[in-house]
Parts: structure tokens; sequence; C-alpha cells
């Protein structure tokens, strides 16, 4: 299917559609081996985690481009751009850490080693999705994976990460969890009640702020009293680690720091990435022209989380141009097998709804 063949798609959806940028910026260009300096990671390493970003930005905006021709139930909810905080965060993470997202969650999932098969049986609401259906594009949640919580709420993976934090500690555990969450829910109440108490309580919490600026559709300018929202974790006492949420290389390498300080100390750390999505909120947006203008999303886009890897990759002569090329091929050839075959998946039975919704706890006698 081409994009032109797609009817009833506002004007600005063709432009929205591109995949990946083409163009890379001359500044970061002169910068990445600075950048990729002590990270760390071998040639097999990051040609991987090359293959699954590229897969998290396919079956995102495969995704988005079902969600524009109503093949989607409910919302879909697009991370294009933000790639490199998931990738950067997850990377540095231990299997057995554990994990909080939010409803624009299908990258962390995807970083985390999530079937994207799973990922759309889900979207679809199908019975082979990771939740059996039941939850939708807002609620990507594997506990094989230790992805735990996801939510449409604002601010909801805060405190439950906070709870998953004072229970590591309960059971005296060396685990740490990650909260997603974007700039937005920092305006909400409990993340400074969470903040609070993930200090007083000393949790290994690391509070990932996705911080894209917009907050839905309006601009931290007008929102906030900070550009910088975990500036106001300052008077709570807790560490506070500003990024470049555009790099991965630089998300990974400050991650790693970070997540091995709060596993020793068992005390939490924010990191705030400053990153950009590309398109709107959810369809009712697009992404510039009504509350963003197209010169700001475009020079973003020069600062694309996959071009850099790429760009490197090719620079340091660990693949060629045709080899990045077969890898692109085979990660776009995955998201279609992935989508044709949760298409095809059943529905869940009727009797389903009645199941999964309460849990019987032991009771002690």
């Amino acid at each position: 299917m081409r994009i032109k063949d797609i009817e009833f798609m506002p004007k600005y959806i063709p432009e929205e559609l591109k995949y990946v940028p083409e163009k890379i910026s001359k500044v970061w260009e002169n910068e990445i081996m600075e950048s990729f300096e002590n990270v760390g990671l071998n040639k097999d390493r990051l040609i991987k985690i090359y293959e699954r970003m590229l897969i998290a930005r396919y079956a995102d905006m495969k995704g988005y481009e079902m969600f524009f021709k109503g093949e989607i139930p409910g919302y879909f909810h697009s991370s294009v751009g933000q790639e490199a905080v998931a990738f950067g965060v997850i990377e540095a993470l231990e299997p057995e850490d554990y994990i909080t997202t939010t409803y624009r969650g299908h990258a962390h999932y995807i970083a985390r080693g999530g079937s994207v098969e799973k990922m759309f049986a889900e979207i679809l609401g199908k019975a082979t999705g990771c939740c059996k259906g039941k939850g939708g594009s807002m609620y990507i949640i594997d506990f094989s994976k230790n992805i735990l919580y996801s939510s449409g709420i604002v601010s909801a993976p805060i405190p439950v990460a906070t709870g998953i934090g004072l229970g590591i500690k309960i059971k005296k555990e060396k685990k740490v969890v990650a909260a997603f969450f974007g700039d937005g829910a920092t305006n909400e109440g409990e993340f400074h009640e969470c903040l609070n108490l993930a200090y007083i309580w000393k949790l290994p919490v690391i509070f990932i702020i996705e911080n894209n600026r917009w907050a839905i559709t309006s601009h931290v300018d007008r929102m906030m009293s900070s550009y910088n929202p975990s500036l106001r974790a300052i008077g709570h006492n807790i560490p506070v680690y500003v990024v470049n949420g555009m790099d991965f290389f630089e998300v990974y390498k400050v991650s790693k720091k970070v997540i091995k300080m709060v596993r020793e100390k068992q005390e939490p750390s924010i990191i705030e990435a400053l990153t950009h999505r590309y398109h709107g909120h959810t369809r009712i947006d697009p992404a510039y022209g009504i509350y963003r203008t197209m010169d700001v999303t475009e020079w973003y886009k020069m600062d694309d989380p996959l071009l850099k890897i790429r760009f490197f990759l090719i620079h340091i002569g660990w693949l060629e141009e045709k080899e990045i090329e077969k890898i692109e091929k085979k990660a776009k050839e995955e998201v279609e097998k992935a989508v044709e075959s949760a298409k095809n998946a059943p529905y869940p039975e009727l009797s389903e709804a009645y199941t999964d919704v309460y849990l019987d706890y032991p009771v002690e006698k």
C-alpha cells in the first residue's frame, strides 16, 4: 500500500509518514567520535541495538499509519524521535530490573526484547497479545520482560514504580526500577509525593523524564516555572542528570553510571532526557501547523537518533552502506510480518472478559 492510496487522511499525514529523515546535522557529524567515546559497546552489540531501534521506528510508524486508516481500536500514541531514551536507558539496565512506562511505550517494550507480533496483537485487541488483547496500545505490559506497568493515566507510572522500589527494599534485593514518563507528568502532585517518599525511604528508583517539551499541545514555557522539570527534584535532595535524549550514546553512558549508583546506594535519582516527538500527541493534532512550526521539528530531525548510529557504523567502518540497507529491509519485513500475523490472530473469547479481574491473595491463618 502506498501513502497516496490512503484516503480520508488529513493533508499533513503523507509528510509525517516518512520513516527516517534523510540528512544529519553537521554539528553532530563533527562530534560523533566524542559522543561514542567510552560507551563500552562492541560492534555486534551496537548493530543489534540499531536493528531493534529500526524495528521500534518502523513498528511505531506502521501503527501510526494503521491508526489513521481506522484499523486500530482506541488510541495510538507515537514516540517516533524518542527512541534513544528508551534504548539508552534499557540497554543499561539488567534483565532482572523493573520498568514502568506510559501510553507512549512501544519503543520501551521493543527495547526490552518484546515480541513485535505480540505487541501488534495487543494493539489490535487479539487473544495472542501480550495482555491477551485486553489492554490495547496504551497498556503494553509483559511480566516476562519485567515491564510491570503501563497506563493511559498521566504520571501513573511514578507511584507504581515507587511502590516497586519499596518492594525491592523490603526484599533486600539488588535491583532497580526505571519509571518512564513525560514532562507533563511532573506537573502532577504525585510526582512530588513520590520523590519525597523515594528519598526519605531510600528507594532504588530511577525517574526518567522524557522531556519532549510539549505535554500534549502546550510548551513547557507556558506550563512550568522551569524549562527543565527535573530541577524540581533538587528540592527533594535527589541527584539530577540532564542528557541529550536524541543521542543514544549519551543516554546510555549516563544511564549506566546512574543505574550503578542507584543499585549500590539504594537511593533514587532522576534522568531528564531532552528529546522531541516528531508527530502530534495523537491523530487529532498534526506534527506542525497548529502549535509547532515545521522548521523546529525538521531541525530536530537532523539530530535523529537512528541517523546517528547509522552514520557512526559506516564512519567507523563496522558496516557498509549495502549492509545497512539489508538490515533496514529486514527490520521492515519483520514489522510487516508481525502486523499480518496479528491481523489474522483470533479475538479473545467473551468469557475472557471475566478473567484477570481479581487476584486471590493467600490468607495466613
